[in-house]
């Protein structure tokens, strides 16, 4: 977040106060309890020792211990307590939050790449803070930086930390924010109720043709991540006219677009993919914590109709939707898989509150950044923002992947779009991948 040196550093430093004493949860840490959400939680040794087996047999080493640096618990101290952190948050069990000391602050008065890409670097430890800020001055500009976990933290709290600290900064003030108390109960209240586990029967459905799905190709000997973005032009009225008529919506239409075009990527019809749900609404957004949801998908994408593709996405979708606080982690190990391909339509009023690509100072701090993560990332991330104007591509791939095979997918997708709104709605959706498509 760019901040004009009108404001002083003294200003700055108030407003990041008063926004932590206003949102606690970004003082908050990872207690040593936890709320035991799996009836064979753990009691012992031994099944601390089966536990890890069968998650060391999920991930791979090398991948289970990049996880839980990402998660932060790799910097938990003392291996045992390493170990239980990892296996807890993995089998979806409900951290337990306790206060903790003032999230840190660091400030730098050189602008150098090297701090931001260090600061990014060294990940949280979940029982020292859950959170930390990073200030460096330029000659025209201080630049904050955020480095907040996933456990209290989604894509709409970037959004509303950021309106938070222009308010404070220009000497306004902002209501104190105890949702995540709210949020955290209900959390704990569903996990004990009856639909829980009418969502694990609803995914036993969605995963039954698991077996069936593939891994996408890996071409290329790369590490790190790549990133690359692309405005859709697309004419706004067809569009309109073309949900109208499927009774359908933006998320729908772009997750089915993507479905089809990642298909291409492989030799068989089914496809492994986890779409992200916001899990809050329009009108009660202001406030910072976690609702996000990841829910996997294994979709069918034989050759059909456009009409009968889109009907059948529209189930699938909605059909995990309404079970969208079911914790992946627990598929993960309940089905022994781990879906690396991620897809999530972000509409307006949240595109908005995230940092626009061209606000970002530099891409090589961008790709810098990804690429400390190291395997941390899902592999392929794919999302469709709303703009101002119309809707913008955004892939976010492993470097495992060719340049040519993640062309061969955005030209899939934008191709799709291009020929959907003349096509007939009865005609295969194969069509649509050619460059002039029967109607």
């Amino acid at each position: 977040m760019p901040i004009p040196k009108t404001y002083s550093l003294k200003t700055i430093l108030e407003a990041m106060d008063k926004l932590i004493e206003a949102h606690p949860i970004l003082s908050m840490v990872l207690s040593d309890e936890f709320e035991d959400n799996d009836k064979n939680h753990l009691k012992d040794n031994w099944n601390v020792t089966k536990d890890l087996a069968n998650l060391v047999k999920t991930f791979g080493m090398k991948r289970l211990l990049s996880l839980a640096n990402g998660y932060g618990a790799g910097n938990t101290k003392g291996l045992y307590k390493m170990i239980r952190t990892i296996i807890k948050i993995f089998k979806g069990e409900y951290p337990i939050l306790v206060k903790g000391s003032k999230p840190p602050i660091i400030v730098e008065n050189t602008f150098d790449k090297k701090f931001i890409t260090d600061f990014y670097a060294e990940t949280l430890d979940l029982h020292d803070h859950l959170a930390k800020f990073l200030i460096i001055e330029s000659e025209t500009t201080y630049y904050l930086f955020s480095q907040v976990h996933h456990i209290i933290f989604d894509a709409t709290s970037a959004g509303v930390m950021k309106n938070d600290i222009q308010t404070l900064l220009d000497g306004g003030s902002i209501e104190y924010d105890d949702t995540f108390l709210y949020t955290s109960a209900l959390s704990h209240e569903i996990r004990e109720s009856e639909i829980f586990d009418e969502a694990m029967e609803h995914y036993e459905s969605v995963l039954a043709n698991l077996d069936k799905t593939e891994n996408l190709p890996e071409d290329k000997k790369g590490k790190g991540y790549s990133m690359s973005y692309s405005n859709l032009n697309i004419d706004k009225e067809a569009f309109k006219s073309f949900l109208r008529e499927t009774g359908t919506t933006e998320n729908i239409f772009f997750t089915s677009v993507f479905a089809y075009a990642l298909s291409q990527l492989f030799s068989g019809d089914n496809v492994l993919i986890s779409i992200i749900e916001n899990g809050r609404d329009i009108l009660n957004e202001n406030f910072i914590g976690m609702t996000s949801n990841v829910m996997p998908l294994v979709l069918d994408c034989h050759d059909q109709s456009i009409e009968s593709f889109v009907d059948y996405m529209s189930k699938m979708v909605f059909g995990v939707t309404r079970y969208s606080f079911y914790p992946i982690l627990y598929l993960y190990l309940n089905y022994n898989f781990e879906v690396k391909t991620l897809f999530q339509y972000v509409p307006k009023w949240i595109a908005d509150e995230l940092t626009d690509i061209e606000d970002i100072s530099s891409s090589e701090i961008v790709n810098t950044v990804l690429n400390s993560y190291d395997d941390f990332l899902t592999e392929l991330f794919v999302q469709v923002h709303q703009t101002d104007d119309n809707y913008r591509l955004i892939i976010i791939n492993s470097n495992k992947y060719s340049k040519e095979s993640m062309q061969k997918l955005q030209d899939a997708f934008t191709t799709i779009i291009s020929n959907i709104f003349d096509a007939d709605k009865s005609s295969n959706i194969s069509g649509l991948l050619k460059e002039n498509p029967e109607g």
